[in-house]
């Protein structure tokens, strides 16, 4: 009976494309049934377009991350590599390598040095992770302040 009319059939496909099947004969009940709807599919738009941000962000950073690792994750796949074929070679051939590369000497930007070797990328924390501390900073003086003001 709801959907005769057009309203109600609009948001009723709105209902079972967006939302898969949900029961809107409740709102046959409200003291103003097209509000309702109209509420119902304005919060259910603005949800859908937060979850998509959340969802954005979320893919972003775990790009972000991938492509900040991928040199080091390819370096290191690299040395496995050399060291496999390294396992297989007689062993005078080892000795011989051994000795020709005795020293090794790592070339390294100067702000990677300074910072230590956790700054290569292992404890990368991403856009999310950095907003969050923004935030809990933001709100550490606020807590401060009205510890203050409690006294």
């Amino acid at each position: 009976e709801l959907l005769t009319q057009p309203q109600w059939a609009l948001l009723g496909v709105f209902n079972m494309g967006m939302l898969g099947d949900f029961s809107i004969g409740e709102f046959e009940d409200a003291a103003s049934p097209t509000l309702t709807a109209a509420l119902f599919v304005g919060l259910m738009v603005v949800l859908l377009i937060v979850a998509l941000n959340a969802l954005i962000a979320l893919l972003g950073d775990t790009y972000d991350r991938v492509t900040e690792q991928q040199l080091a994750s390819r370096n290191r796949q690299r040395a496995r590599l050399a060291l496999e074929y390294y396992d297989i070679l007689p062993g005078h051939l080892q000795e011989q390598i051994e000795v020709r590369t005795m020293w090794i000497h790592r070339l390294a930007p100067k702000t990677a040095t300074e910072a230590g070797d956790g700054a290569m990328g292992d404890e990368w924390g991403g856009r999310v992770s950095a907003i969050a501390e923004a935030v809990h900073a933001d709100q550490r003086p606020r807590r401060a302040l009205s510890q203050l003001e409690a006294r």
